[in-house]
């Protein structure tokens, strides 16, 4: 770059020579100017000359050099018009020597533009190594980024198999959970089977025996209506807490007899008793895992499962107590059954909810 400097500096110079000798034309153009007026002297002195030949042809015969003289003036004649036509030549040339200057100057203008970048590209030049010290800090800089998102990879790759380790697992939890709520609801339905044996039991031996207190004898079945709110899991736990199950109306006479029963105790509406389809939808069995049969009371488009949750049947006042099944967990009250002279059977009053 230094070397193409020196050399711009070089066309500099021979621009200033140039710029001298286009002063110097310019001062051979002002004298060219004035060549008209000599070439009118010239024509003038030519008539002149004209004159003075003809005076001396007169002469002629006096004068024996006057033929050398008249050739000497005809060479001279013919030099000075060579030197005209070259002069006139050089008038043309000195015509078109402002465009030529004008060129010139653009391209000193154009060659002063060139320095001017090339001055600048020369102080870039000397920023480079700057320039390139902070490209490698940031290189240094990215290696280091790069290493790092690379052990967080690594992270979160062990982090997404621990997760998945946990879903597995959390799968197996609830598979767990179902099977011990399967469990429990198998060990409820076998408790209340347990004690539906025990009632048919008794209804075959014909023992005769009193009901727990609070209870109410309907067809040899001891029936109580309890003014309690519980879910329905809740309300068959209390009965088999009270020695029984909750009621189940197997036939017309009976459901009459509770719908009665409970209405007399309380006014609070829903109650429940011990038929629902938990097991499988749509297949409606006795809490003591024994089927509907062929008897139901149910209401107008019951049971209808409404949101896909309704596994639960209670007596619905609404519609003139027929059967209604509802969601499980809803509250209502509640109707427990037992057979006379149970031991255990303690007819207390139940006020915990569940």
């Amino acid at each position: 770059m230094s070397a193409t400097v020196d050399a711009l500096r070089r066309d500099q110079d021979d621009m200033h020579q140039l710029s001298t000798t286009v002063d110097a034309l310019k001062s051979d153009q002002d004298d060219i100017r004035q060549l008209p007026t000599t070439v009118d002297a010239l024509k003038r002195d030519q008539d002149d000359m004209s004159a003075t030949v003809d005076a001396l042809k007169r002469d002629q015969d006096d004068m024996h050099q006057l033929p050398t003289t008249v050739d000497a003036l005809k060479r001279d004649q013919d030099v000075m018009s060579a030197t005209v036509d070259a002069l006139k030549r050089d008038q043309d040339d000195m015509h078109q020597l402002p465009a030529t200057v004008d060129a010139l100057k653009r391209d000193q203008d154009d060659m002063s533009a060139t320095v001017d970048t090339l001055k600048r590209d020369q102080d870039d030049m000397h920023q480079l190594p700057t320039t390139v010290d902070a490209l490698k800090r940031d290189q240094d800089v990215m290696s280091a980024t790069v290493d790092a998102l690379k052990r967080d990879l690594d992270d979160m790759r062990q982090l997404a198999t621990t997760v998945d380790a946990f879903k597995r697992e959390q799968v197996d939890m609830r598979q767990l959970s179902t099977t011990v709520d399967t469990l429990k609801r198998d060990l409820d339905k076998e408790r209340s089977r347990t004690a539906g044996l025990e009632q048919r039991l008794y209804e075959m031996s014909k023992v005769p025996a009193s009901c727990p207190k609070g209870y109410a004898v309907f067809s040899e079945i001891c029936y109580k209506a309890f003014n309690t709110r519980k879910t329905f899991s809740g309300a068959a736990a209390a009965c088999r807490e009270d020695g029984g199950t909750l009621a189940m109306p197997r036939d017309a006479e009976t459901n009459d007899f509770l719908v009665s029963l409970y209405t007399s105790v309380s006014d609070q509406g829903n109650v429940w008793f011990g038929l629902h389809d938990l097991r499988e939808e749509g297949s409606y069995e006795w809490v003591d895992g024994s089927a509907l049969g062929t008897y139901n009371s149910w209401g107008p488009g019951e049971p209808n499962n409404h949101w896909d949750s309704e596994d639960c049947v209670h007596y619905y006042p609404i519609k003139s107590d027929k059967w209604n099944d509802a969601e499980c967990n809803c509250q209502f009250c509640f109707t427990c059954q037992t057979v006379p002279g149970r031991p255990w059977a303690t007819g207390g009053t139940l006020t915990s909810t569940e």
